[in-house]
């Protein structure tokens, strides 16, 4: 199923907040954030699947920051459109994923402890998703410069694996966003 081979995958993620989303003055964040969302990802081959194919997203997410220290978020993937070499299409939800980040210390360079867990949502009879629990632990470094504030991490990503019982598949990330105003974009690296 493909876990054998060394493969690099990359994923990138256009999102913009509507005019109705709460907007607070550049370096307090908003207390809360709704963002809608496209992606994109050419002949990827998702988690324990075995075939490539070219994935189309669409996303919803909200944040909302209780305290000065802590975000908690929500992203549902609204809709994924898989399309295969031989013209074969599957079009349906996606997955849930919720999370939290701690923010460690505040400064020009503030760094911060992120853990997501992602709820199997995605059909997996038609290949868009897997049918198990997913879980990401990272850390990262963020900051503002002039009027966009940057953001990279690393960390590990366990997904379950629905041919092994109870059984988790590591996989390493790297994470790069970069927001101004209402539009943001953001990059994912993953080894596996």
């Amino acid at each position: 199923m493909g876990r054998g081979r060394r493969a690099v995958g990359a994923a990138v993620m256009l999102w913009g907040s509507p005019a109705a989303a709460v907007e607070l003055a550049a370096p307090p964040r908003p207390v809360a954030e709704l963002h809608v969302g496209v992606g994109a990802r050419q002949q990827v081959v998702p988690p324990l699947q075995s075939t490539a194919r070219d994935r189309f997203t669409a996303l919803l997410a909200g944040k909302w920051r209780p305290g000065p220290r802590v975000a908690l978020d929500v992203a549902v993937d609204a809709l994924r459109w898989d399309r295969y070499a031989d013209g074969h299409q599957q079009l349906g939800g996606g997955d849930i994923r919720l999370g939290t980040r701690l923010r460690l210390w505040p400064g020009p360079v503030e760094g911060g402890l992120r853990a997501r867990v992602k709820l199997p949502d995605a059909e997996d009879e038609l290949g868009l998703g897997t049918d198990e629990t997913d879980i990401a632990l990272s850390a990262d470094l963020s900051g503002v410069w002039g009027p966009a504030r940057l953001q990279g991490g690393g960390g590990v990503d366990l997904r379950g694996d629905p041919d092994a019982l109870r059984a988790r598949v590591a996989v390493p990330v790297v994470d790069l966003s970069a927001e101004t105003g209402t539009v943001g974009v953001v990059g994912r690296l993953q080894l596996h």
